[in-house]
């Protein structure tokens, strides 16, 4: 698989195993992520903060993303999860996410 494929892998585990909505997986904060605790916390609708188990699959897949994540980026690092070099806020877009979804079925 090349990298964005990868990518989105990552991504497409990530929101079926920890039922996220796609605005809170694009915009995913890497500190959001508790590697050890197994838990992602969550900013989502109306700023309500949650506290989200990651399952054994994602862990894996999440940690496997982690070690291409700065082929995403150019600047010294980002902080956000899923980074961007185009995208104005540094993270992928909502829209980038179907269209590339798209292709990619």
């Amino acid at each position: 698989k090349d990298i964005r494929h990868r990518r989105i892998a990552a991504m497409l585990i990530l929101m079926y195993h920890c039922g996220l909505r796609v605005s809170e997986l694009v915009s995913l904060p890497l500190n959001s992520i508790n590697l050890k605790k197994k838990q992602i916390l969550i900013l989502g609708k109306g700023s309500k903060e949650r506290i989200v188990p990651i399952s054994e699959a994602a862990l894996e897949e999440i940690q496997d993303y982690l070690k291409i994540r700065q082929c995403f980026f150019k600047s010294k690092d980002s902080k956000w999860l899923f980074p961007s070099v185009k995208a104005k806020d540094g993270h992928i877009t909502r829209d980038f996410f179907f269209k590339f979804l798209k292709n990619f079925l």
